[in-house]
């Protein structure tokens, strides 16, 4: 029976995919998991100014068409929760240059990102500068949020919410209603962390 299950997982299809995306890149499938979260956690808690994700998070590709339920959990293996911060903008900036340590990581549609030599040239917030005095709420993992890949400035943000159930079952839920709903997901490309 165990070995009938796994099957299941494995083949059952549950949505399908545009294209083959890969977690080696900072477009597809990156993008798609931040715009993901921003949207799973409007539904769980509210609405975000955006999301920042570790790519080394996301273990595997997607192929293109049918996407499994074990591609998903194998996409998404670790035990993170979701976290909502409100972080100062000073912070948010010093957070992204981290980033750029790394030569970019997942942010969602909101954030655009220039970079230069492990510094930014600009970050913009839906087309607008980030104001280092500004407030800005933000999702995120608690790996990243307790300072995990050496994102300390996030540690100075105030938490207003830690959800309790593995984000990869989360996403996994977005994409069975993704596919019972019909839409294929088709996420853009833009590199939005970009030197």
């Amino acid at each position: 029976p165990f070995d009938d299950e796994v099957h299941r997982v494995m083949t059952l299809r549950i949505a399908t995919s545009a294209r083959a995306m890969s977690n080696s890149e900072l477009t597809y499938l990156p993008n798609f998991v931040c715009d993901a979260v921003t949207e799973i956690i409007a539904e769980r808690w509210g609405k975000v100014d955006f999301a920042i994700m570790n790519r080394g998070g996301i273990r595997q590709p997607l192929p293109k068409g049918d996407i499994t339920e074990g591609m998903i959990t194998s996409m998404l293996p670790f035990d993170n929760k979701l976290v909502v911060l409100r972080i100062k903008g000073s912070d948010l900036i010093n957070a992204l240059e981290v980033m750029t340590r790394r030569r970019g990581d997942a942010v969602s549609r909101q954030l655009d990102i220039k970079f230069r030599d492990h510094s930014i040239v600009w970050a913009k917030l839906n087309g607008k500068p980030i104001n280092a005095d500004k407030y800005y709420t933000m999702v995120t993992v608690d790996y990243l949020a307790n300072g995990g890949d050496y994102m300390e400035p996030l540690t100075k943000a105030e938490r207003l919410f830690t959800d309790t159930v593995p984000y990869g079952s989360l996403v996994l839920e977005y994409v069975k209603q993704l596919g019972e709903k019909g839409v294929v997901i088709n996420p853009d490309g833009k590199v939005r962390m970009h030197n």
